[in-house]
Order: structure tokens, then sequence, then C-alpha cells
């Protein structure tokens, strides 16, 4: 992003963090108002974390099969999907797509760590471009709340150095979108049978 934002003022730039350290600690505020709500939640995430880390890889293949080619066949989908029609809906099932299937590769480890640790990170890498894609929609929608909230004097005051920022978020949201397309046409470039037959053989492998 600083790439894109250097054309904008110094001034507009503090604007912006100041804002956004506002909204930051009136989150914060309400989170910890609520802290028994997440407290709770962190502790059950623990006692599944210690579960699932106890989890054994089945002895036998057919289980796995059905759904992993389940989960590769609709990231698949989601994928052409989002290509196809970019928007935030179906760029957001498309991130559920390959966190689905990160977490199953993340579980089959054992069967090549090496290789299933770097897809598992493609997959990781994949699912955070397109969280950042997200997250800089949000923070564009919201800058054109707080600016149409102003007087029309202040509104007009930074519209040059206004628009560049619209315009620097929608630059590096295309670069991060780029990203994600290549990392997504990697992991979806075999079809669901040839995915799950690979990762057969690296079962039959691991289990001599």
């Amino acid at each position: 992003m600083r790439e894109e934002a250097a054309d904008i003022s110094q001034e507009t730039l503090t604007e912006l963090r100041t804002a956004l350290e506002v909204q930051y600690q009136q989150v914060a505020t309400k989170i910890v108002e609520e802290t028994s709500g997440v407290t709770s939640a962190i502790e059950d995430m623990q006692v599944a974390r210690q579960r699932v880390a106890s989890w054994a890889t089945p002895d036998d293949w057919s289980p796995l099969k059905k759904g992993i080619k389940r989960v590769y066949k609709q990231g698949r989908k989601a994928l052409k999907r989002s290509q196809e029609a970019p928007t935030l809906e179906n760029r957001h099932e498309w991130r559920k797509q390959v966190k689905y299937l990160w977490y199953q590769v993340r579980l089959l480890h054992p069967l090549w760590s090496p290789m299933m640790a770097a897809l598992s990170e493609e997959m990781e890498n994949s699912a955070i471009a397109w969280g950042a894609i997200a997250d800089w929609s949000l923070l564009k929608q919201w800058l054109l709340e707080q600016w149409a909230a102003e007087s029309e004097t202040a509104a007009e005051e930074l519209s040059g150095d206004r628009a560049a920022l619209l315009a620097a978020i929608e630059q590096h949201q295309q670069r991060l979108q780029r990203k994600a397309e290549r990392l997504g046409e990697r992991i979806y470039a075999e079809s669901p049978k040839q995915f799950v037959h690979r990762l057969k053989s690296y079962w039959q492998v691991w289990q001599q």
C-alpha cells in the first residue's frame, strides 16, 4: 500500500490514521466490556485445539477421499465464480472454501510434511490475501460514510487527496487480487479426481 499511496499528502494520511485510532479504541472498549464471552470462546478454542492435536490419521483412505474431493471441487467452482463475477460475496465464498481445504491439508501433514506444509502455506497465503481485500473494501466503505457525514465544506477540502486515497486502495486491492488468483489457479490446477489421487499416493507411501 505504501507504493500506491506515495502521492497522497501527509495531512490526509494523518487524518486517516487518527480516525482509525479512534475507531480502534471504540472497538477495543466494546470488546473489553464483553470480556466474559470472549474469554469463554478462547477457552473453548484452546480445548478444541488440544483435541485436534491428538487426532490420528486414519488407516483407511476411503473416509478421507469423499470429504477432500467435495471440498476441493467446491473450491474450484468458487474460484471460477469469483473470476467470472468478482463480487465481494463470491470472493468471500472462495476464501471460505480455500480455508476449508487448508484445514484438511493441515491434518494430512504426516503424509509428506515438507510437501503438505508448502501447499498449506500457499492456501493460507491465498486466504490471507482475500481477507485483506475484504478489509480494504470495508475501509473504503467506512471512509465514504465518514466523509459523507461531514459538512460540505469539510468534505471538499481534501477532495483531491481523498479521491487519490480511494484510488490507491483500489490499486492495492487489484494487486492483492492478482496474487490471490495466481495462488488459486495453482492450488486448483488439478481436477478434483487428480488432486485426491495424488494425496492418495502420498497416503499409500506413508502407510508402508
